[in-house]
């Protein structure tokens, strides 16, 4: 809130000013005749909630020191006692009778109502992200900077969310920062598109949750140290900067403990939190446990959940996640659950060429993105709608999802380039919106891929001991010679189990061992010592006895049980 606007805005202590008793004179509050403070009051605002202007949230004073010294004060009414909260934020200031506090408090309280009533409130803003006000508009908190249509509605930012700015460049021509973004997305389909879109996607996630989204998908971008995976996210989507340090905002180390990280992931919205560097260790306990750690981060970063914790006065806390969350690590998730849950961009060569400025570039296109999108909102909602109701239900129904939202938004910023015409063409506009869907749509594949292959039941034992087990249980056809008739049968001989490599291949479908092919299964019995090298026979072939024109596999009973293994 600029100086200007606060002057503009009536003087509320125009107002009656012995309610409660409470009067104002030469820089001091009385309580009939007795002085009560040091200070005096030169103005009230009411502050209320952006989706109900009859719901107070704060109060923004100018309180009066001796003289014509003025300080800026903004009391949250979810705080407690509000003449505490003038004394702490401002130390020159002096209630010099404790008990006159309560009605104090309940002059302002009546002060502010008052105002409101007749001149109307101002908006306080909680929290950084998506907001639709009691009008129905929509509006973007970045920081410090609420983007959107309020009106002449005067707004506030609370403090912790006011201490960050968008990292845009206001030097920067909008039109060439989009052209810049659209290039590298172009040119970096599987990277840097695929971090921006979730970038995007993550400043709605507080919206698309309300909607109905039960999970939401974090980014996690694989690959092996100076690759460039933490420059990527960092470009892509940490696009904030700390205002009392002019450093990145967001950037987490997974050196915390589980509770830790979940704790600071909580205090953003609407915006990407990094959890960097879970890297590989020579410790195989200290790797497990970041594996562990990561596992639950994920259950709770991507599930629409809440977390309650007790806190140090006995009360509990909610703990919700409202933002996108992005690791970086060199341990690939292989745990089905995990895979299901997270966008995996894998770093094969490290990251090469692009802006020095690519990070402002972002940041200058995505502020530019939320100021085209915010009066279409709803449109774009309906649209997503649509999407979801249209799609065919698939085996992997959070990676389908994955794909719509990411899609969709991806969709909706190549239409805000068309329209700014950053995008010349309808031909290059559907083109950039076919490829993005394709590359999504390998990127996930590859995932569902591994999820299925995760989902492979574990071997009880080895494939001696299957074969064993099979033998045993008379699941094998084992007849004399003279009664082959059919493939599958099997033959006896000298302690000697004869089979056909395919009736064995066929056996070995109802196991774990599935998947192997026919000169896997040999390779296996030779590691097993169950059968001798292929190189051992003159004839280098698996399946050496010739029985009525038909080769067959020997196995030797004595050594399938010696080289059985039960895993169990």
């Amino acid at each position: 809130m600029t100086s200007e606007v606060i002057d503009q805005m009536p003087n509320q202590l125009e107002l009656e000013q012995s309610c409660f008793g409470i009067r104002m004179m030469e820089n001091c509050l009385f309580f009939g005749e007795r002085v009560i403070s040091n200070f005096s009051i030169e103005q009230i605002t009411p502050l209320c909630a952006p989706e109900d202007p009859y719901t107070l949230e704060a109060i923004y004073l100018r309180v009066c020191l001796s003289g014509s010294v003025f300080r800026e004060v903004i009391l949250d009414l979810r705080k407690g006692a509000l003449v505490r909260q003038i004394l702490n934020q401002v130390p020159a200031c002096r209630l010099l009778v404790n008990s006159a506090g309560i009605y104090l408090d309940a002059f302002l309280l009546d002060m502010a109502e008052r105002t409101r009533a007749q001149v109307g409130p101002a908006i306080y803003f909680r929290e950084n992200g998506l907001h639709q006000l009691w009008n129905n508009k929509w509006v973007m908190v970045c920081g410090d900077e609420v983007l959107g249509d309020c009106g002449n509605t005067a707004v506030f930012v609370q403090s912790t969310v006011s201490s960050l700015r968008l990292a845009w460049d206001s030097e920067l021509c909008v039109d060439e920062a989009i052209e810049c973004q659209v290039r590298a997305m172009e040119a970096n389909t599987k990277t840097v598109q695929v971090a921006f879109a979730f970038t995007l996607l993550s400043a709605l996630r507080s919206e698309l949750m309300k909607r109905g989204f039960s999970t939401f998908p974090l980014l996690y971008v694989q690959g092996v140290q100076n690759f460039g995976k933490t420059v990527l996210v960092t470009q892509q989507c940490l696009l904030y900067d700390r205002k009392d340090s002019a450093k990145v905002a967001a950037k987490l180390e997974p050196i915390s403990s589980e509770k830790g990280i979940i704790a600071e992931i909580s205090a953003y919205r609407d915006q990407v939190v990094l959890v960097d560097d879970m890297a590989k260790s020579s410790n195989i306990s200290v790797e497990r446990d970041c594996i562990k750690k990561m596992a639950g981060l994920i259950r709770y970063a991507a599930n629409d959940s809440e977390r309650r914790i007790a806190t140090s006065v006995g009360g509990t806390k909610v703990q919700v996640c409202e933002t996108g969350v992005a690791m970086t690590g060199e341990i690939p998730f292989t745990a089905a659950s995990d895979l299901s849950r997270i966008v995996q961009v894998l770093l094969t060569v490290p990251l090469r060429g692009g802006r020095e400025d690519a990070r402002r570039v972002a940041a200058t296109s995505f502020r530019a993105w939320i100021q085209w999108v915010l009066p279409q909102m709803d449109d774009w909602f309906e649209k997503l709608r649509c999407a979801c109701e249209q799609a065919e239900p698939v085996g992997q129904a959070r990676l389908q999802k994955t794909h719509i939202l990411l899609s969709w938004v991806l969709t909706c910023f190549y239409q805000f380039a068309r329209e700014r015409k950053v995008i010349a063409s309808e031909r290059y506009f559907t083109s950039a919106v076919r490829e993005a869907k394709n590359t999504l749509s390998g990127l996930l594949g590859a995932q569902a891929d591994l999820i299925e292959k995760s989902a492979q039941p574990v071997p009880k034992g080895n494939l001696s001991w299957y074969i064993l087990q099979g033998f045993r249980k008379n699941e094998f056809r084992v007849v004399s010679r003279k009664k082959l008739k059919h493939d599958s049968d099997c033959v006896l001989e000298d302690g000697v189990l004869c089979m056909t490599l395919s009736t064995l291949k066929d056996f070995l479908r109802a196991t774990p061992w599935n998947e192997l092919s026919k000169n896997d299964i040999g390779d296996r019995l030779e590691q097993e010592k169950v059968i001798p090298p292929i190189g051992a026979c003159k004839e280098k072939r698996r399946a050496k006895k010739r029985i009525y024109s038909k080769r067959y596999l020997e196995i030797p009973l004595d050594k399938l049980k010696k080289a059985a293994i039960n895993y169990e």
